[in-house]
């Protein structure tokens, strides 16, 4: 099943909301990482900025939202926020390529154990949409019942708020929703239905082009 793109910019703010996050929080979560990530130098480890990145954008992800309705989570050790209500859980991943509609976000480094575990155990966001007022009395911390998102962040600014459905043996990503935040160049983006083929009702796909 292909996973749904949410890329015009009410529609992915509207989305957010519903979610319980802003699209502003988001982008200074995922600037804070970026900025943190440029102080590594050549001297460094080689992996130095990748987890200056995934270090900081934890703490701005925390520093954003913790609060009143977010709480800190550390499920199977992995660092992420929790919804006190819904207990959908939100992670932050370093990945090649972000907030570009065509092309699927790949990690830059692999995802551990626990963090595979976290994502197999998630429910689906997709088709069935996360309903507050429906599946907050069947979500929470009790129930065990979460899904599970993740801030994905590229190093030329791109963002998104991702759901990955599983993790490849080789590291490749599917997903389940792809929520676009920031594209790496600020053009103005429309939205295009792209559903023509008849791959059946649970096929969906949406694509963007630029305004003529």
């Amino acid at each position: 099943m292909k996973p749904c793109k949410i890329v015009d910019h009410q529609e992915a703010d509207d989305r957010v909301r519903e979610i319980g996050l802003t699209r502003e929080g988001l982008i200074r979560t995922g600037q804070r990482a970026i900025a943190f990530g440029n102080i590594a130098t050549d001297n460094s480890a080689c992996n130095a900025a990748g987890s200056l990145r995934y270090h900081e954008g934890i703490t701005a992800l925390r520093d954003e939202f913790r609060g009143k309705d977010w709480l800190k989570d550390r499920q199977e050790g992995v660092e992420l926020i929790r919804h006190r209500e819904t207990s959908v859980k939100i992670g932050f991943k370093g990945v090649h390529k972000a907030g570009v509609v065509k092309i699927e976000p790949q990690p830059v480094s692999k995802f551990g154990p626990g963090s595979e575990r976290a994502i197999d155990n998630a429910m689906p966001t997709f088709p069935d949409f996360l309903d507050i007022d429906k599946d907050a009395k069947l979500a929470g911390p009790k129930s065990g019942i979460y899904s599970f998102y993740h801030l994905m962040v590229s190093d030329d600014g791109g963002m998104e708020l991702s759901a990955i459905r599983s993790v490849k043996d080789d590291n490749n990503l599917d997903y389940d929703e792809r929520i676009m935040l920031r594209v790496p160049e600020d053009d103005e983006l429309v939205i295009v239905d792209d559903s023509n083929e008849d791959d059946g009702p649970d096929h969906f796909d949406v694509v963007i082009t630029r305004r003529p």
